[in-house]
């Protein structure tokens, strides 16, 4: 619907369908490019994630040919989200210090992130996770440290 903000969440598995398990193709939210698809292990899921604010009555999502190889989707899914902006709204990027969280009120998925230089810490006890954001207590009750206490704990926003 016009005017409404949606979640758009784009899967691509090669699951080697044909020979050539190294595809690369664009993908385009109507005339407008978003990223490129790149697979080189076909067994290996690639997810693509966008919030966008409708301004028609309809959605285009695009598999530009750049190549040879023939374009695929594995899935596309729409989350309409609440009209007013939340922090959800804001930053779409979860990141998680153990392993993928996928029960989230929001539909998110918290990918794995850490660093060698790192080290996993838990806790046993509740924590508080009743804000706006609502993210698991799963995936709040792990963090991570660096391993040299000296030195710095440094994360790149250009994950996946």
């Amino acid at each position: 619907m016009q005017g409404e903000r949606y979640l758009i969440r784009t899967t691509f598995l090669h699951g080697g369908f044909d020979n050539n398990s190294t595809k690369r193709f664009e993908l385009h939210l109507g005339v407008n490019p978003w990223t490129t698809v790149s697979t080189v292990n076909e067994t290996e899921q690639i997810v693509f994630e966008m919030i966008h604010l409708l301004t028609t009555d309809r959605l285009q999502v695009c598999l530009v040919k750049t190549g040879d190889p023939t374009p695929f989707i594995t899935g596309l899914e729409l989350r309409k989200l609440n009209t007013k902006p939340t922090a959800l709204q804001q930053d779409p990027c979860r990141l998680s210090c153990e392993q993928t969280y996928r029960e989230d009120v929001f539909d998110r998925i918290w990918m794995p992130y850490n660093s060698e230089k790192w080290s996993q810490i838990s806790t046993h006890n509740s924590v508080g996770v009743y804000n706006e954001y609502k993210p698991p207590e799963t995936a709040m009750i792990t963090a991570s440290v660096p391993t040299d206490l000296d030195a710095s704990l440094n994360i790149s926003p250009s994950v996946g």
